[in-house]
Order: structure tokens, then sequence, then C-alpha cells
């Protein structure tokens, strides 16, 4: 949860930080956040972002000029701070993990306002962008978005929400990180699976991304395998190998590439 008042907000963490709305020169430091601030409109407001999103294809369909801002890292490889601190932003937004709560005390102690965005669940996301929103004074634009979600959500519900749990396909999501890196209970991909209609075959597991042994793949037994476009290859490859013939997304060839989620 998150709260504002005038001249502070509390981000997603607790965090209390001094920031009046209205902020134009907005810094996202992982892809999540970007998407956030491109959803509500407020390309116009970004003047760097991380690295990963300047490639990003889902990014770019929507705002190609994307490509030309300054990246400033990523959370795999690191955040150049100096970069951030050079664009003079008057809001910078951090994830919760690694070393983003940090960093994000880091840059307030520069005087630059950063929040710790957690867009982890369908929960977690409307509250990221309604605090985006609100540090942009753009509140407005939270509520239309959010609205128009809804009404793509109720969509889907009609069509799927009648399949009952054990006839749910049970789906596997490899993650950008590699075949046996998959989501958990805990994260939004969780969500997207089951309002789909299918059953997330790594449910059971808490926390962010985890890594899985090949057994456990093979004893999970998915029906369909959603991997990430940058993934497919590699996971084409390993899943040629003799023990994964009998798993019924390799049997039955049904592996989905995703751009983004």
């Amino acid at each position: 949860a998150w709260s504002g008042q005038s001249g502070f907000i509390t981000d997603m963490v607790g965090r209390k930080v001094a920031l009046e709305p209205g902020a134009e020169r907005i810094i996202t430091t992982f892809k999540p956040a970007a998407l956030c601030v491109l959803s509500l409109g407020l390309s116009d407001r970004l003047v760097g972002v991380d690295s990963h999103s300047k490639k990003d294809p889902l990014q770019l369909s929507v705002f190609p000029e994307i490509v030309r801002l300054p990246g400033v890292g990523t959370k795999t490889t690191g955040l150049n701070l100096e970069e951030i601190i050079h664009l003079k932003p008057d809001l910078v937004l951090l994830y919760a993990q690694k070393d983003g709560i940090k960093l994000a005390d880091r840059l307030v102690e520069q005087g630059i306002p950063a929040l710790i965005i957690l867009p982890e669940t369908f929960a977690g996301l409307e509250s990221a962008l309604r605090l985006i929103a609100w540090a942009a004074d753009q509140q407005g634009r939270a509520d239309r978005v959010l609205k128009e979600g809804e009404r793509i959500l109720d969509l889907v519900e009609k069509r799927v929400g009648s399949i009952s749990g054990n006839q749910r396909k049970v789906v596997y999501y490899a993650s950008s990180m590699g075949l046996f890196s998959t989501t958990t209970g805990s994260l939004i991909q969780d969500e997207i699976i089951c309002k789909a209609g299918g059953a997330n075959a790594s449910h059971g597991l808490t926390g962010y991304f985890r890594e899985i042994s090949p057994e456990q793949f093979i004893k999970w037994n998915p029906d369909l395998i959603a991997v990430s476009m940058h993934g497919r290859g590699q996971a084409v490859r390993v899943l040629s190998r003799p023990e994964f013939r009998q798993v019924r997304a390799v049997e039955t060839g049904r592996m989905l590439s995703l751009i983004h989620i």
C-alpha cells in the first residue's frame, strides 16, 4: 500500500519521501516501472530508462522514441547512479529486490525523490499505477487505465471462468533468465495464468523467481510451456533432449512465445 499527502508520499515498502505532486522528469529503472509510466500516457516525462527497456519489443511498439532515451543500467548488471543524478530527475522509480531500496535511499540523500514500487500482483500493479499518477499529478489517468483493465479482465472471465480446477491445463512459465527459472505463486504471472484459465505449475512456490531442477519440471509435466521470446531458442534445444520427450507440452509441441509478462 501507499499514501500521499501534501509534500510527502509513502511508497510501497513504507518509505516516506518528500515529494510534491507534478513530477515532470521521471526515470524508471526496471521494465515493469517503464510499462506503468507508458500505460499512464506519461512517455513525454521520461528522461531515462533501464537499458533493457530500450530493447523491449513491447515498449518499442508503443513508444519507439524510447530507444533514444539515456539508459541507466539494469537491476541485473547494476544501475549507473552517476548517470541518474546527471539527468536531474524529479522522480526515480526503483524495485524492492537486490539493492533497490539502498539506491533509493542514496538518491533521496542527494535530494532526488525515489520511490519503490511493487507491481508483482494485480493489486500491487493497481497501487503502483495510482502512486505514479499521484506523483505526476495525473490521478485521472490511473482511473482510466484501471477501468480499461477491469473491462478486459471481465471479458476473459466470461470466456474461461467456468473452467473447473481439474479441467485447467497446467502451464509452466519460463522466465527470461532461463528455462528452469520460473515464477511463483507470489508473482503476477501466477495470477495471469489463473485468470487465463490455466493452472500454474509452480503455484506452490513462494518469493521471487525461483530456479528449479529438470527433475521437478518433468514431475510437473505441464500441458503448455510459456517462454520469453529471447529464451525460446535455448528452451527448444534443452527440451529436445530425450529425457523431456514424455512431458505433455513437449510431446504435443505446445510452447508459447511471450513478448513480455
